[in-house]
């Protein structure tokens, strides 16, 4: 395992640091055990969602787990003021 005082060595860009074989090699076997431990669960649903549709949407509410929308079902409004907004039909013309 790489300690934090290593990882700010090398992170340090005014610092030149030699890296060995054996230590890139478990940086990068860290750092992906990281990203595949820290996949969020709705993460496959939507990537799922997204290569079958070409989108996916995941819903983030205050205090509530992210929810997969079903991007069949999803409406995307950029003049909606809010939820129940009727715009006023314009008049046919005589």
């Amino acid at each position: 395992m790489i300690t934090d005082e290593r990882l700010e060595e090398l992170a340090n860009d005014k610092m030149i640091c030699k890296v060995g074989w054996d230590e890139r090699v478990s940086m990068a076997q860290e750092l992906l055990a990281l990203r595949k431990a820290t996949a969020p669960a709705y993460h496959e649903e939507a990537k799922n969602l997204a290569n079958l549709y070409g989108v996916s949407f995941v819903v983030f509410r205050y205090n509530e787990a992210p929810a997969v929308a079903d991007p069949t079902k999803v409406i995307i409004s950029f003049t909606d003021k809010g939820f129940g907004h009727k715009p006023e039909l314009p008049e046919a013309p005589c």
